[in-house]
């Protein structure tokens, strides 16, 4: 998905067509198996990309001023079923897809994630790193966190593996416990998991670079030129001097190249 000014453009990475263009949005996100966007405007909106129409909206008052609760950023649960909404100066809201339903609010818990496995819901805030049980919500792990505010993180539980990013930190840990396994930098404005739980990707203040699940640098590339990024099987990416545009790579030829000390 790419953007120009006021629309949300999507298309599809296989054939470089675009697939379809909706209006607004600043927070956006598409479903696992590809059916379904979201997008904030008016409300949440869930767009069925076959048809282009919208099948169900959230109402949500973003408010001004000290009650600006601006969305920020927008999750599906591996199933689709279920999505995580970030807001500003909210704790993170969960609902579900197919009504609508609040059906929990993650106390501490500004920015997260579902791990990828969809159990759990990984994330916190300034001072606490939570661990949320996916299926009735209650508090598995509250974990001390005095590296900052958390701004992205990323969860494998079947590898105990997790990974945050701040403003004033980034690291891989424990998931289970919170043991810190390295501290990558500074900060990180994105922070990944592949699917095997073996490498993990991060854009920190020295570039965009990757690790393995022991904490070793296996390469990087120099700059912080990415304002924000995703990752599947493709890594897309939308550099900060071209916010109109987005770049992906195919996730196993970087590996590949890592693997070969490319930009190490």
């Amino acid at each position: 998905m790419g953007s120009t000014p006021g629309i949300v453009d999507v298309w599809c990475v296989e054939t470089r067509q675009k697939v379809g263009a909706f209006k607004g949005g600043t927070a956006v996100a598409l479903s696992p198996d590809g059916r379904l966007l979201e997008k904030d405007g008016n409300g949440i909106e869930f767009i069925d990309m076959p048809s282009g129409k919208i099948n169900r909206t959230i109402p949500w008052s973003s408010g001004t001023g000290a009650e600006d609760h601006t969305i920020q950023d927008v999750r599906f649960n591996p199933s689709g079923s279920q999505i995580l909404v970030a807001s500003n100066g909210q704790d993170l809201k969960v609902f579900v897809v197919n009504t609508g339903a609040l059906v929990a609010t993650l106390k501490n818990t500004r920015r997260g994630t579902f791990s990828t496995d969809g159990s759990l819901v990984f994330g916190g805030s300034n001072g606490h790193l939570m661990i949320w049980n996916a299926k009735n919500w209650e508090v598995l792990q509250d974990l001390p966190n005095n590296t900052g505010y958390v701004t992205t993180a990323a969860a494998d539980s079947t590898h105990d593996l997790a990974a945050i990013g701040g403003w004033e930190s980034a690291r891989i840990i424990k998931l289970t416990t919170g043991a810190e396994i390295t501290k990558l930098e500074s900060s990180a404005n994105f922070v990944g998991i592949n699917n095997t739980g073996t490498l993990i990707f991060a854009n920190t203040s020295r570039g965009l670079a990757i690790w393995d699940a022991t904490g070793h640098l296996r390469c990087r590339k120099p700059g912080n030129g990415y304002y924000a990024m995703a990752i599947s099987h493709w890594l897309a990416a939308a550099p900060a001097k071209q916010l109109t545009d987005v770049v992906f790579w195919d996730l196993s030829q970087i590996v590949a190249s890592c693997s070969k000390g490319a930009g190490s």
